[in-house]
């Protein structure tokens, strides 16, 4: 018996399958998903999934970001740095430069594969952990690796379109950055489809949604950045290089320590936020995919198991 004032009583009565419930889109929603945020939770649902996901895998993707991020980084750097250094002891300034160029592009090339693979594995082990799988970190940066390629080629062109818009106009290519940033969730998880038609799909159809979250992603990083320029202004203004200097010796490649000191911190905190974006973009990613077709994180872990 259909209880009376019930919501699609009448078609219950009349013999009809009842309406969904407000919200479902059809078909079941489950609150307690812990990266799935259901339809009618909003940002705080998103919110509260994010702060889940730092406490369950704070770990696991700062150990994959200092892996991955940090630590080549670093040694490239310090290789860089300590060629152009001995040249110029040397006094041969001109093949200094072109050994550090030559490593910098080496360095660079293997950064933007390191930077996918780390993205990719900080998915991997986020959804597993939620699923309540292991998520060991060899195979995490295994993982990545093996789907590094095609999630790069996919960046590569995103970077063209919004390259394209800003050509064209500033507001096209801010849209652009905005309808694009779904695309490395969608080519880890849907592969096969076109993740940036999809990217755009997506977003157009929660357009306000999708802009706040990915808003408050960026703003931290863009403030703290504005906050280091003009940290990094004020400490170059007070260390001004001699002008009748003529030729660069070795203690001018010595950085002022208030610059050595903000660069580090940058950094760092670079490094933090934007595996916090890697996973925010993977929420909203997940919510936005929830609201057209039945997603859950045991769905989503499915999908990576299949690769």
């Amino acid at each position: 018996m259909v209880r009376p004032g019930a919501y699609g009583s009448y078609q219950a009565a009349a013999g009809y399958p009842p309406y969904p419930p407000p919200y479902s889109y059809g078909f079941p929603q489950d609150p307690s998903d812990p990266l799935v945020t259901a339809i009618g939770e909003g940002f705080s649902g998103w919110w509260r999934r994010l702060r889940g996901v730092a406490t369950r895998s704070w770990r696991a993707i700062l150990a994959l970001a200092a892996v991955g991020w940090l630590i080549p980084i670093v040694v490239v750097g310090l290789i860089v740095f300590g060629v152009f250094a001995a040249a110029i002891h040397d006094g041969d300034p001109g093949s200094g430069i072109i050994g550090g160029v030559v490593l910098a592009v080496i360095g660079v090339l293997g950064w933007v594969f390191l930077q996918a693979a780390v993205m990719i594995g900080i998915l991997w082990t986020v959804t597993r952990h939620a699923n309540a799988q292991p998520a060991p970190l060899r195979q995490a940066l295994a993982y990545g690796s093996r789907r590094a390629f095609p999630v790069i080629g996919w960046q590569l062109l995103t970077g063209l379109v919004v390259t394209a818009g800003i050509c064209a106009c500033v507001l096209p290519g801010l849209y652009f950055m905005v309808a694009t940033t779904l695309v490395v969730p969608i080519a880890v998880f849907q592969r096969g489809t076109n993740p940036i038609s999809e990217s755009f799909a997506m977003v157009n159809r929660n357009f306000g949604a999708v802009l706040g979250r990915t808003a408050l992603l960026y703003a931290p990083i863009l403030a703290f950045q504005f906050l280091g320029q003009v940290v990094q202004f004020a400490t170059m203004s007070t260390d001004l290089p001699d002008a009748n200097a003529t030729a660069p010796s070795a203690t001018s490649l010595q950085l002022p320590s208030g610059i050595v000191v903000y660069l580090i911190i940058v950094y760092l905190f670079e490094i933090a936020w934007q595996a916090v974006m890697v996973v925010g973009n993977m929420l909203t990613y997940a919510e936005m995919r929830a609201r057209v077709s039945p997603t859950t994180t045991a769905t989503l872990t499915a999908e990576l198991d299949r690769y």
